[in-house]
């Protein structure tokens, strides 16, 4: 592992395909050790590879989102405020590349929660 990526070439998170580096260990098999439990605090899952998180941080990121889940589903519902799941996750994608500088792959997936113990809230899908 050189500057933590494999042979100073590969990054760790991609693996597919790139038979010649597999004598290094690498692996398309996830290792997942991260256990917790959701609780009614929680609004949203974000999904996202390394290339985002390489140009945002946590923070940074539940700044861009938060927000616009909250106008698609509060009192605000002049044009300007219908966000769609779809169009936050593209633009905090875009926002990585385009604005952030992000050369590497970048995706993401948000998941709005609703908790079956909360009064319903519409979900803003797409």
């Amino acid at each position: 592992m050189i500057d933590g990526r494999v042979n100073g070439e590969l990054g760790v998170a991609r693996s597919f395909g790139d038979v010649r580096l597999k004598k290094y260990g690498v692996t398309a098999m996830p290792e997942l050790k991260v256990k917790f439990q959701l609780t009614t605090q929680e609004e949203f899952l974000l999904l996202a590879c390394d290339g985002l998180w390489s140009r945002l941080n946590e923070n940074m990121a539940l700044s861009y989102i938060r927000p616009r889940i909250w106008a698609a589903s509060s009192w605000c519902r002049g044009e300007q405020y219908k966000w769609k799941l779809s169009s936050i996750c593209r633009g905090l994608v875009d926002d990585a590349i385009h604005e952030k500088g992000c050369q590497d792959n970048c995706s993401a997936m948000i998941i709005q929660l609703q908790h079956k113990d909360q009064d319903p809230k519409p979900l803003v899908l797409g």
